[in-house]
């Protein structure tokens, strides 16, 4: 028996993504992992399409008929409730892990983060913080301040766990 054909071509790079209106906590993971994720929790079904055909965008969705759309080029139907079941469907999907080196995404806004010097902070980050860390990124569009704290170990934990899907 012949192999199986994709409906759809395979996305040509490192993924980048527009999620639904459904997939809040999966955008976020997506952001924690550095990729590109387009969203916002007022999206209409036609703003996800127009933007995912200009920026070349893979679209994730549980809506079937926002995926079944004629100008839909790359598309994934989320199956699981779950985020992080959600999660482990689209590092499956599109074997996401060997794209990771390490956080480089605004998990609010999908910004890129810059490199930023522990001193010109220094007044913005709490006792223990400024005492243990010395490495900080920082998000110029929502000012928030990122470091290898906790946070980052729980993603690193998770990156292991689908690793060993």
């Amino acid at each position: 028996m012949p192999a199986a054909k994709s409906l759809r071509p395979e996305y040509p790079a490192k993924p980048k993504f527009i999620l639904d209106v459904h997939l809040g906590k999966l955008a976020r993971y997506l952001r924690r992992f550095s990729f590109d994720t387009a969203y916002r929790n007022d999206y209409q079904d036609q703003e996800i399409v127009e933007q995912a055909v200009k920026e070349k965008r893979i679209i994730l969705s549980r809506d079937l008929g926002l995926l079944m759309r004629k100008k839909v080029k790359w598309a994934k139907f989320i199956w699981n409730d779950d985020p992080k079941k959600q999660l482990k469907e689209v590092f499956r999907r599109y074997q996401l892990s060997e794209y990771y080196k390490g956080e480089s995404r605004c998990v609010n806004c999908n910004s890129k983060l810059v490199d930023v010097d522990k001193e010109d902070i220094i007044e913005r980050l709490e006792p223990k913080t400024k005492k243990y860390f010395k490495e900080f990124k920082y998000c110029r569009k929502c000012d928030k301040i990122y470091w290898q704290g906790s946070h980052y170990d729980k993603t690193e934990k998770l990156l292991d766990q689908l690793k060993n899907l």
